[in-house]
């Protein structure tokens, strides 16, 4: 701590860079991994469609979608913990549970621009830029998408359960295998 005008200034280590980022295929370059859409009427903050790629990607009864956590308190398994869009800027975090002033902290240490919105005994609401939804989903281990290995898609087509195996399009977006199942 050092006193420099009669002020208290403390040393602040900087947030923590993730070793690896996730690239989005087929998303621009400095565009939002947020989209609006339009259905039947009503606009809605979804997630873009290389980001379902790699996160699960889920809908409530609103139809608004939304990333799921591990865990006890995840929306899947009974609780409320997931990831939403708030806007195109900004990502939203529920969190629920014990200790909950410590996994806050934490989070702050690992990502930058993280403000708490509201903290409660047991329940935390934070909001995070959406250039951090791949620090943020793994900090708060948030449920990734299933990925089936090339040896296990070698294995379902010797048992008839992968029909064919289309090649990723030239233009570099991810389309995976069509998995058809046989009889």
């Amino acid at each position: 701590m050092t006193r420099a005008n009669n002020k208290v200034a403390v040393a602040t280590a900087a947030p923590k860079e993730s070793p690896r980022k996730t690239h989005y295929h087929g998303l621009a370059t400095g565009s939002s991994p947020i989209v609006r859409t339009e259905r039947g009427g009503v606009k809605r903050l979804d997630f873009a469609p290389a980001v379902k790629a790699v996160w699960r990607v889920k809908r409530d009864e609103c139809r608004d979608e939304y990333i799921p956590l591990r865990g006890r308190t995840g929306l899947d398994s009974g609780g409320l913990d997931h990831v939403y869009a708030l806007s195109r800027t900004r990502l939203g975090v529920w969190l629920s549970g014990r200790q909950i002033l410590q996994r806050v902290r934490t989070l702050q240490g690992r990502l930058s621009g993280l403000l708490v919105e509201q903290l409660g005994d047991g329940e935390a609401i934070l909001s995070a830029p959406v250039a951090e939804l791949d620090t943020l989903c793994r900090a708060v281990k948030a449920r990734r998408r299933r990925q089936v290995s090339q040896g296990e898609r070698q294995r379902l087509q010797r048992m008839g359960r992968i029909a064919t195996i289309a090649k990723a399009p030239s233009n570099g977006t991810p389309s995976g295998p069509r998995i058809e199942s046989v009889g």
